[in-house]
């Protein structure tokens, strides 16, 4: 049996007469660059909650309370009478750095083995030299100075930007920045 052009077979032998997209030759293109938009364009839609963020690394965890921490405590040390809560806060602060120093950062993975080594002990002097920073801090917020301690944390959230320029990735570092936006937005 010969089938006549412009039509399509159905379930059960029958054929029905295919539409064309349009009937104008010129909208053709254009439908089929609509079609194509939406479907490549989709991938802007798709749930970026499942999407690993840098912050979802254990180091990244660790960076985040640090960073948390230093916010929280830049609050207490101006009020004497928290003085028992932003011990516990330096003391939770120290913790934190100690387990971040212990771990490697994302962009060590993206290295030549032969600069691996060198990286991960410029990465740990790094957090050696906040962690010593920390105990700056803790001293002086014991010793009741608490000029000094505003200073000490000033000087650990100065630390922050070169340290992450030269340690993160080109990934974490971007991620970082638009959660950054992201805060200063919510706080105005």
């Amino acid at each position: 049996m010969r089938r006549a052009s412009g039509f399509v077979p159905l379930s059960g032998g029958a054929y029905a007469r295919r539409k064309p997209l349009s009937k104008d030759p010129m909208k053709r293109p254009l439908l089929l660059a609509l079609a194509a938009v939406l479907v490549l364009g989709s991938t802007a839609f798709v749930d970026r909650s499942t999407v690993p963020t840098p912050d979802d690394t254990p180091l990244g965890q660790h960076m985040k309370a640090i960073n948390k921490g230093l916010r929280a405590l830049r609050a207490q040390v101006k009020d004497p009478a928290r003085a028992e809560e932003y011990h516990a806060s330096v003391l939770e602060l120290q913790s934190e750095a100690l387990a971040a120093k212990a771990l490697d950062p994302m962009k060590l993975g993206e290295l030549p083995a032969e600069e691996q080594g060198a990286f991960r002990v410029a990465y740990r002097k790094r957090m050696q030299a906040m962690i010593d920073k920390m105990f700056e801090l803790e001293i002086a917020l014991l010793e009741g100075r608490a000029e000094d301690a505003q200073g000490a944390i000033k000087e650990l959230n100065k630390m922050k930007s070169p340290a992450h320029k030269e340690f993160q990735s080109d990934e974490e570092h971007e991620h970082e920045h638009e959660e950054h936006e992201h805060e200063r937005q919510r706080d105005k």
